[in-house]
Parts: structure tokens; C-alpha cells; sequence
């Protein structure tokens, strides 16, 4: 037992160096139940096999351990293509030829290498027990250590008891789609379906009709939101997801049509897990609320951290029900009864989704045991009800950031069996992903309504960024663009703010940000913003009252070497991988039709000088991106994107 002893521990503890820490991480944090039986499957198996391969060889030899390693190296690389086979067969998607590649490689550059220092160490401390305790010590010790500092949160925080709801202290309700375009909505254009609900909003209350995210990817701009400051300042500018670290995400994937891994090819040697997320020590709006008595929830989609220190728990929220990562499925995969779906099997971002994705939440920072077969989009909502029930004779906040309308595609088959008009079966299931929402966003202000807290609760309904056109499913019209570009059609969402019979309905049509968020609510209440958040954010009350007076003088957007300043009528956007510049007078061209760089290079010049002098003020970014993805501009032109 002394082998296999070694070789278990130098299996494990190579593998833990080699992903810096992901591989336990992820075991713990956010792979799902079958993919953690599949990993210690693979283990068990392995050593299984050098038993019975070594049982009756006591005597240390060369020819032992190329036999171990070697042989050892073969049943790992088949065992993970049967694995993976059967895994991709269950979900409906096609085996990529670089599987094969990819495990090969993982079996000679991980598992080989492992398998020979586990014969080496077995040579060393099979005549010694005192040194094999001893290495296990050190070993273990360091892992418990590495463990402590992993799992380590902020130290816990005071706050006031809560207190009785008042007029001069209005609940918040923060809504937050996710990848909803500006026309998917029906008060923006859309004839093909209806959103009533979101429509009223629009009606009620204050429609901001040229409203910018801070990033036009999920995770920095839902950043952006809570803390109210460029997430740059923090270091945050990335997706949070390890994808190195998921037993299912292989390089041969994310090098499929066109994507590129990055010229010095370091997937799988990313950034420590630990460092992706929400520095704890910003103040998010939650934490900000809470201080002055409310008490918060955070149900929906997450996506600024995975780690303890990271979850909502530990950002100022009372409660939680979240998913920590990009999305997740509706309803669990095999249940199609009430679901209608598509799924194009040669869409990169499709596929990935569906290889990668699962039905999996977190209460409170712990695996949620939640019937999964109740449509997430609706389970959200119940859980939001049930908060404002809970809480109606308290002040409350509460953040519902949904997993709607971002893929994977499943809506809720009674919407589809209703939307005839529509002919196009994708367009139909997309269309149906957003009645879902309206419906959504009805219910909660119904219950607002039959409460009585309508008219003192902030409701405030956006989106994280622009439709994804590499789905072609929903629409920025008349914008160019969509996610992952920084574009017009990436970076303008929907942004509505109500409080009724205290905010008269108008629209406000001067630029605004989503960092604004943050400073107008706490106007709106009334309450200092702490001095160590910074003016990114501004309060957009007084600028309502006064029409002199411009929220922003400039706007500036950078995820890697994507970047973009607006300021007075001009925008240049440029991407420093791919070598090009837009120069565009949105005034006179909104749609962004025309590039004017070369006619008005002084402009180019002082926009990228004003530019450069905001990037001074950040930091750098706390992790690698993943992917250098290649997407399309909705033109017919494809770029790269860090993603």
C-alpha cells in the first residue's frame, strides 16, 4: 500500500500545482456531482490498476517504472475518451477530433510526469516509514495552508438592526437581465412579441434612452454595477470562470473556428483561481444598504467570484440563491416536456454552454437542494416574492439578476405554443426566453402592488450588456453590434428607473452609466456614499432637474486590448490585437456607419491622450483572459475579443 500511497499523493499533489490550486477549487466550488465522481472514478480506477500491475514487484527497477508509466499513462488517456464520449453522447453533442489530441496530451504532460515521480518516491520511502510520514506532513500541511488562505473571506462586518419600512426610506428592487438587447423590447420597437410588464416600467417611471454598461461582457460590467466605479480600479476586467479548471473544457474546443488560446499557449498555466473575483474590500451597494438598516437578498446569476470571500454572503448579502458562474440550464437537460430548446451543435458558444453548463445553485454559499425541474427564470421569481413577503414590514433590497435571456436556449413551452406569428423555431424559443422575463418582472411588481409597497419601492430594471449577435437571436437595433465589441450595440442597454408617486415619468435622453446606479439610489435615500468609493458613479437626480448640466463628460470602456472613450459627440473605439481604429460622430451617425479616423486624425490623437490618462488610474488585471474569441460585428466582419 505504500506505492499506491505515493502514487496518490503525487498525483494529487502535481495535479494541484499544475492548475495552481484550480483542480481543488473546482472540485469544491462549482463542478457538479458527476463530474467530481468522474475525477475520483478516474483516480481509483488508475490505482487500481498499478496495484495489481506491481503487487508482486518489491524490487525497485527502471523497467518498473517506464511499465507503470507508461501503461499507467495509456489507461488514463482511454479512460478520459470513454469518459468524455459517453458525456457528450448524454448531452446531445458532437465529439470534436481534437478530444483526442487533447487528452493525449493531458495523459503525457500531466499523468506521465506523475506517474514516474510516484515510482521514485516509492523507491525512496518504502524502507522508511518516518519518511513517509514525514512527506506526507509536509505535503498535507502545505495543501492545509494553501487551503486556509483559499478559503479565506474579510473579516465579518457590523450592522444596525434592521429597520421598519418608511417613506423617507424606500426599498430597492435591482433587476438585471442578462444579455438583453434594446430591441428585444417591445417600448423600443419589437412587433413580434410583447413585454407589457417592462413596457409599464418604461411608462411609469424614468426611461434612460442612452444608457451605457461599463463593459460589454458580464462579469466586469455586473461589477460595475455594485461597487458603482470602473471595475478596472480593482483589477477586475475578465471573466471569472476557470475554464482551465473544468474536467470538460479541452483546447481543441476553444480553438474551434478560429478562436485563438493566446500566442504563447497558456491555457492551462492561467491565473491562480484565487484572484478571480470582487476585491472584498470594495463597498458594494448591498453592503452600502445594509449599513443603513436594509436587509438584502441576491437570487440569479452571480458572476463576480466564485470563491468564499467572493459570494454574495460575504459582499453584503443577507441571503443568497445563486449560480456562481456564466449561466446555467433552465431546467435540468433531460427534462423537455415543458421546454422548448435549440441547440446548433457547430456554434462555438453554443456548444461550449452545453459541455460546460449545468443546473447547479448556491444558498447562502452552500449546494442548494432546489427541485430541478422548476424553470429557473421562475424559480427566481418565486424566491424573490418570498423575500418581499418576508420582509414587507422591513426595508429591503433586493437584486435579482437573472440568468435570462442568455444561453443555453430553453424557454417555458406554453409562451413558444403561443407565439404562432413567429415561423423561425429559434426566433420563436429566443422570443419566448424574453415573455418569460417580462412575465418575470410582472409578477414582482404585482406583489409590490398587493402589498402596498409600490409606492415605496425603487424598482430599477436593466441589462449587463447588448445581445450576443454570435447567437443570432436577439437584436440591438438600430445599434451596430453586440456583446463581446465595444461597439454601440455592445455597450447601450435598457435602463428604467421607477418610484412611484415620488419620480415623475420622462425621459432623460444625455448619456448615463449602470456605475450611476450605486450614487442615485443612495440619493434617493438619502445617504452619504462612503469616501472610498470613487466619482465614477454620479447621482442622476439633479441632472433630471436641470437640463444644463451633463452626467459624463467622457465614458471609457478597456477589456484587454478592447477599448473605447465617448466624449461630447465623438466615440473611437479600437482594438489593439487586431490592429483597427472607429472614429465615429455619433450625433450625426448613431449607427455607427461611417469611420473618420483617417479624416480626423487630431481628433484620433486628443481621444486616445484622454484615454491613456484614465488607463494611468487602474490597475493592472488580476487575471489572464481565457480566450481570444473570434466574433462577428454584424456586418459581416469578424474580430478578436479576450474573453
Amino acid at each position: 500500500m505504500k506505492r499506491i500511497f505515493c502514487h496518490a499523493l503525487t498525483i494529487f499533489s502535481l495535479a494541484f500545482v499544475y492548475t495552481k490550486g484550480t483542480l481543488l477549487s473546482t472540485l469544491l466550488y462549482f463542478i457538479p456531482v458527476y463530474a467530481t465522481a468522474m475525477i475520483l472514478g478516474f483516480f481509483s480506477l488508475l490505482l487500481v490498476f498499478i496495484y495489481f500491475l506491481t503487487k508482486n514487484e518489491n524490487v525497485f527497477s527502471w523497467k518498473n517504472v517506464a511499465k507503470v508509466s507508461l501503461l499507467g499513462a495509456l489507461i488514463g488517456y482511454l479512460f478520459q475518451l470513454a469518459n468524455i464520449y459517453i458525456y457528450l453522447k448524454i448531452r446531445h453533442i458532437p465529439i470534436n477530433i481534437g478530444a483526442f489530441e487533447d487528452e493525449f496530451y493531458r495523459s503525457v504532460v500531466f499523468l506521465l510526469p506523475c506517474l514516474v515521480v510516484g515510482e521514485l518516491l516509492y523507491a525512496v520511502v518504502k524502507k522508511s516509514k518516518w519518511r513517509l510520514t514525514a512527506l506526507s506532513v509536509l505535503l498535507l500541511g502545505g495543501f492545509g495552508f494553501y487551503l486556509k488562505n483559499l478559503l479565506a473571506v474579510e473579516p465579518s462586518k457590523t450592522y444596525p438592526t434592521i429597520a421598519k419600512a418608511s417613506k423617507d426610506k424606500p426599498n430597492v428592487v435591482l433587476i438585471l437581465a442578462d444579455d438583453l438587447g434594446l430591441g428585444d423590447l417591445s417600448y423600443n420597437g419589437q412587433t413580434k412579441y410583447q413585454t407589457p410588464n417592462i413596457d409599464q416600467l418604461a411608462a411609469e417611471g424614468i426611461n434612460f434612452q442612452n444608457a451605457f454598461c461599463s463593459a460589454p461582457i458580464c462579469s466586469p460590467s455586473r461589477a460595475g454595477l455594485l461597487i458603482g466605479e470602473y471595475q478596472q480600479r480593482h483589477g477586475f476586467e475578465h471573466l471569472t470562470d476557470a475554464f482551465s479548471g473544468h474536467p470538460y473544457a479541452r483546447k481543441a474546443d476553444f480553438a474551434a473556428d478560429g478562436h485563438q488560446l493566446g500566442s504563447d499557449d497558456t491555457y492551462w498555466w492561467q491565473t491562480e483561481v484565487e484572484r478571480r473575483g470582487l476585491d472584498p474590500s470594495t463597498t458594494t451597494i448591498a453592503e452600502f444598504l445594509k449599513e443603513d438598516g436594509y436587509t438584502t437578498a441576491a437570487i440569479g446569476k452571480w458572476h463576480v467570484g466564485v470563491l468564499p470571500r467572493y459570494q454574495p454572503q460575504n459582499q453584503g448579502f443577507d441571503y443568497s440563491l445563486c449560480t456562481y458562474s456564466a449561466g446555467m440550464f433552465y431546467l435540468t437537460p433531460h427534462q423537455h416536456d415543458t421546454v422548448a430548446s435549440f441547440f446548433h451543435t457547430d456554434n462555438f458558444f453554443e456548444k461550449l454552454e452545453h459541455q460546460l453548463m449545468v443546473y447547479q445553485l448556491f444558498e447562502n454559499g452552500k449546494p442548494s437542494k432546489r427541485d430541478k425541474e422548476v424553470f429557473t427564470t421562475e424559480l427566481f421569481t418565486q424566491e424573490g416574492i418570498d423575500f418581499i413577503e418576508k420582509n414587507k414590514e422591513n426595508r429591503f433590497f433586493l437584486y435579482l439578476p437573472y440568468t435570462a435571456v442568455h444561453g443555453p436556449f430553453q424557454a417555458p413551452k406554453r409562451i413558444y405554443d403561443q407565439l404562432t406569428n413567429i415561423k423561425s423555431h429559434e426566433e420563436r424559443v429566443y422570443a419566448s426566453m424574453v415573455v418569460s422575463l417580462d412575465e418575470a418582472v410582472g409578477r414582482i411588481t404585482k406583489k409590490l402592488e398587493e402589498l402596498h409597497l409600490d409606492d415605496n419601492t425603487i424598482v430599477i430594471f436593466t441589462s449587463d450588456n447588448g445581445a450576443p449577435l454570435y447567437f443570432q437571436a436577439g437584436t440591438n437595433q438600430p445599434y451596430y453590434g453586440g456583446k463581446m465589441s465595444c461597439f454601440e450595440g455592445g455597450l447601450r442597454v435598457p435602463f428604467l428607473m421607477r418610484w412611484k408617486n415620488h419620480i415623475s415619468p420622462t425621459t432623460y435622453e444625455k448619456e448615463v452609466s449602470l456605475m450611476d446606479v450605486f450614487r442615485t439610489v443612495a440619493g434617493l435615500i438619502q445617504k452619504p456614499v462612503p469616501q472610498n468609493v470613487a466619482q465614477d458613479g454620479v447621482d442622476l437626480l439633479p441632472y433630471l432637474s436641470d437640463s444644463t448640466q451633463i452626467p459624463h463628460n467622457s465614458l471609457y470602456w478597456r477589456v484587454g486590448y478592447a477599448k473605447a472613450i465617448h466624449k461630447g459627440d465623438w466615440k473611437l473605439d479600437f482594438n489593439e490585437k487586431e490592429n483597427f481604429m472607429h472614429l465615429r460622430n455619433l450625433r450625426l451617425d448613431p449607427y455607427e456607419t461611417k469611420n473618420l479616423a483617417t479624416e480626423h486624425p487630431g481628433q484620433v490623437d486628443a481621444l486616445k491622450s484622454e484615454l491613456s490618462d484614465w488607463e494611468k488610474r487602474l490597475i493592472p488585471t488580476n487575471w489572464r483572459h481565457s480566450l481570444d474569441a473570434k466574433v462577428e460585428d454584424g456586418r459581416g466582419k469578424r474580430f478578436y475579443f479576450p474573453w
